[in-house]
């Protein structure tokens, strides 16, 4: 698990991304899985992160529909 920075105590960004996204090791599954059972700051950034990530895809989904639409209407 990649530790933050600005504090090696909590998980970083991408540690993070790779657990909502599935792209964990069991081994950092499970180190990230424990951390969040005592820490609720780090479960408030993933409940954010997810959110974020939510957003953007949405707004991918909307880029690719437009960029359809705009190629069936040239």
């Amino acid at each position: 698990m990649l530790l933050d920075m600005a504090d090696p105590n909590h998980p970083a960004e991408e540690a993070l991304e790779r657990f909502l996204l599935n792209h964990c090791s069991e081994t950092e599954l499970c180190e990230v899985e424990t951390h969040f059972l005592h820490c609720e700051d780090c479960v408030n950034r993933l409940e954010l992160l997810e959110t974020e990530i939510t957003i953007f895809k949405c707004c991918l989904e909307k880029v690719a529909n437009l960029q359809f639409t705009m190629a069936a209407g040239a």
